[in-house]
């Protein structure tokens, strides 16, 4: 996953991770980047395919970082089928509830 946040000066920078525990409402990232509590974080995810061909999904959404540990940290986003970028071309994501 890639992340994007604006610091006080007004200065972009970018990260990256990988997802841990991830949820409908967000999720842990293990990142070698420092995020502070409270950063506001624009984060796009590639979701694994759900079937035998195809490729997967993306997701981008916002999050608030709410828990930082050495390793990573935690945040809250909205993760559902509204923040996918890119839905799979396939019949049986009907039933999944990912049509278009």
């Amino acid at each position: 996953m890639t992340f994007s946040w604006e610091t006080e000066d007004h200065r972009v920078h970018h990260g990256k991770g990988q997802t841990r525990d991830c949820s409908v409402s967000g999720a842990f990232v293990i990142s070698l980047e420092r995020m502070s509590i409270g950063s506001i974080l624009q984060m796009e995810f590639s979701l694994p395919r759900l079937l035998a061909a195809g490729p997967g999904a993306r997701l981008r959404t916002r999050g608030r970082v709410v828990r930082v540990e050495t390793e990573g940290f935690a945040v809250i986003a909205e993760m559902g089928p509204g923040s996918l970028m890119q839905r799979p071309e396939h019949p049986e994501f009907a039933s999944h509830g990912l049509e278009k």
